[in-house]
């Protein structure tokens, strides 16, 4: 990615905070496909091409109420880094993942969610990986009937 030294570093905080709020109770690789799928919409034409703007994207839903991408953004809890030594890890992985030097765990992944729920939008979605309590789905691709 071609930014430079501050933008770099702003883009792999959003990526650290993300990884950090979502996945901090998982194994390096659960915040690893979650740094991932952030990385896969910043690639694709259908997301805000920057970390930070894929984070923080909120849009309207038909009752004119804000629905974030990620729900950390929006639950109205403290966003204070607590867990240092996670924190640490979310941005270790998160440079890793944004310099390219990790190969992606969830593929081309562009969703998640966890596996205790159901989101509407996830049901025709193929599943391309299960990482702790994620499951991580291409929008491109179609679910199968199993």
């Amino acid at each position: 990615m071609n930014h430079s030294i501050a933008q770099e570093d702003k883009e792999i905080t959003c990526l650290a905070q993300n990884a950090y709020h979502e996945a901090r109770g998982q194994h390096e690789v659960g915040m690893l496909g979650v740094t991932f799928v952030v990385i896969n919409r910043m690639k694709s034409k259908r997301f805000p091409n920057s970390a930070c703007e894929v984070v923080w994207q909120k849009r309207l839903n038909r009752a004119g109420n804000w629905i974030p991408q990620f729900s950390w953004t929006l639950d109205g809890k403290s966003d204070e880094i607590t867990h240092f030594s996670s924190w640490s890890k979310a941005l270790e992985l998160a440079s890793d993942a944004y310099h390219e030097r990790v190969v992606s765990p969830v593929g081309q992944a562009d969703h998640y969610h966890r596996k205790d729920i159901t989101k509407w939008w996830s049901k025709k979605m193929a599943i391309v990986a299960e990482i702790g309590d994620h499951l991580f789905f291409d929008s491109r691709r179609q679910r199968t009937s199993s």
